[in-house]
């Protein structure tokens, strides 16, 4: 299809657009906050565990949204890891073996996992101006409310 793609739903439907209530036919995968795959750990994991409730209680966050999820989720880890490194290294030019600056090696890996991150983020409604254009009623958070609070007695 050309143009720009679809906003989702369930973001039309927070901001108040009647484009949300038109889509009688499109599918509704089940709301529910899915578990993580194996493959998710370290610092994926705890990047799932605090976007999940609140992706869910705005109805972002469905069992269909696993592997863009993860995707997003292993992005984050892989973009703060890469900022690490380019640290630990020396900062953003480093010194090659023969004596030459160069760039540091870890700034392709940082901005590769940001451009995944902010990819994936924007399919999940995550960015900054879909945030601006969200309008959210008072019930969406007081259910966010209550997901956190049982998410962070477990």
């Amino acid at each position: 299809m050309r143009g720009p793609k679809p906003t989702p739903t369930a973001v039309l439907n927070l901001r108040g657009s009647w484009r949300g209530k038109s889509r009688k036919h499109e599918p509704q995968p089940e709301s529910a906050i899915p578990d993580p795959p194996a493959v998710v750990t370290g610092r994926a994991l705890e990047e799932w565990n605090r976007m999940s409730p609140i992706l869910h209680a705005t109805g972002c966050l469905t069992l269909a949204d696993v592997a863009v999820f993860t995707i997003y989720c292993q992005a984050y880890a892989d973009w703060q890891d890469a900022l690490e490194q380019i640290i630990a290294t020396g900062g953003p030019i480093v010194r090659a073996p023969t004596g030459f600056a160069m760039p540091n090696p870890y700034l392709t890996i940082r901005n590769q996992a940001a451009k995944h991150l902010l990819s994936s983020a924007a399919e999940l409604g995550l960015s900054p101006s879909a945030r601006t254009r969200i309008k959210a009623g008072p019930a969406a958070t007081k259910d966010s409310s209550k997901i956190m609070a049982r998410k962070r007695q477990a």
